[in-house]
């Protein structure tokens, strides 16, 4: 059975190519997996373009907010962040969650990595023609359950409709979201009232622990296994969920974080390979402290995929100092979503690419090295 799916895997998630052509020379859907191929994408075309001072790296920016004339914060803060994100998964409705919920959640998880909280949103809906009122109805309704959750206020939105592609009708939802950055002396902080002061975050430092707030794997596999109907004993739920009630409180509490990411799309593999460039530093993961549910390390590989690689909708990559991280780590553990922290690896100094000194280097179970390639361009499209 394992070898039966294991040679069904190019046409089970075939990346579409577009008539033989040359891949370089059209979008493929390997260029949204979240991999190499994504970031090549990214700073060949569109930085290219559209760098410019205000641009981010990471997936949430801060912007400066309008000065009054005495030199002080109109608003009481000195900036503000922003975050957007397009959602596209197929099928629009899976276990343990569903695009409406995804995609803000998306967002709250993006913004909190820069440390901050969720106040103010923008919707763009894409309909296919065909889509069920129903199906429609649940999905706004179960964004709305998530937008009250956070007391996210909706400033504006848009709606529209195109056909649908191959007879399968569904939707994508662009969400941008606003807010302040968490201040640590002022849990009850509001826009225009709280005091300037706001987490700091350094970025990742040579030495800190890695620690993942939960398991790895889960959404990638359970959107897939909906999409694909794969016929597994059980079936796999998303981790997709906000991890603001988890983390804000370490943020209030002035925890020390230096870094903080979410390995959503090209899963932990390809945000530290990400990070190894931005930062010029490289990683060292511990293979037997990486958390997976037993459901999910097996179908993984059955069908041939690196839980590295996976796509991730609620957990938290932690940079945290080696003094501090098994305070962090028993921290998160009080809360239902993160009773799976773990430390799993280290910040190295960057290191010229070798056989055993790469940017990424697992320590395996048996003590040996290998190096963890950047995902090329894992073929797992529409994933989130």
């Amino acid at each position: 059975m394992h070898g039966f799916f294991r040679g069904c895997l190019p046409c089970l998630f075939a990346a579409g190519g577009g008539g033989g052509q040359d891949m370089k020379e059209v979008v493929t859907s390997a260029h949204g997996t979240g991999g190499k191929s994504s970031f090549d994408l990214v700073q060949k075309i569109f930085k290219r373009h559209l760098a410019g001072p205000l641009l981010s790296p990471d997936d949430a920016a801060s912007f400066p907010t309008p000065l009054s004339v005495g030199g002080e914060a109109a608003t009481g803060v000195e900036s503000l962040l922003v975050t957007t994100d397009t959602h596209v998964v197929d099928p629009i409705i899976f276990p343990g969650g569903d695009i409406g919920k995804l995609a803000i959640t998306g967002v709250v998880n993006d913004l909190l990595t820069r440390g901050g909280r969720p106040q103010f949103l923008s919707l763009g809906f894409v309909l296919e023609e065909g889509l069920p009122l129903s199906s429609l109805s649940q999905i706004v309704a179960s964004l709305a359950k998530e937008m009250n959750r956070h007391e996210i206020q909706l400033l504006c939105a848009d709606t529209k409709v195109v056909t649908a592609r191959e007879g399968k009708a569904g939707l994508m939802i662009a969400s941008t979201l606003f807010g302040e950055p968490i201040n640590p002396n002022n849990p009850n902080s509001q826009v225009g009232g709280c005091s300037t002061s706001a987490v700091a975050m350094s970025g990742p430092q040579v030495g800190d622990h890695l620690i993942l707030t939960g398991p790895l794997g889960s959404h990638g596999l359970a959107v897939l296994q909906a999409r694909e109907t794969l016929p597994f004993q059980s079936t796999i739920s998303s981790d997709c969920a906000s991890l603001f009630p988890l983390l804000a409180p370490l943020l209030y509490e002035n925890a020390k974080i230096n870094y903080m990411r979410d390995p959503t799309r090209g899963g932990l593999a390809g945000i530290l390979h990400e990070l190894a460039l931005q930062f010029k530093i490289s990683f060292e993961l511990d293979e037997s402290s990486l958390p997976a549910q037993p459901a999910v390390r097996a179908g993984l590989e059955l069908l041939g995929l690196d839980l590295l690689e996976v796509a991730n909708e609620g957990v938290m990559l932690l940079f945290v100092p080696e003094a501090e991280s098994a305070a962090v780590v028993e921290r998160l553990r009080m809360h239902p979503l993160g009773q799976a922290a773990v430390v799993v690896g280290k910040v190295r100094p960057s290191r010229p690419a070798s056989a055993v000194q790469a940017p990424l280097v697992m320590v395996t179970a048996l003590g040996g090295r290998r190096v963890v390639p950047w995902p090329e361009a894992l073929n797992l499209p529409r994933i989130c």
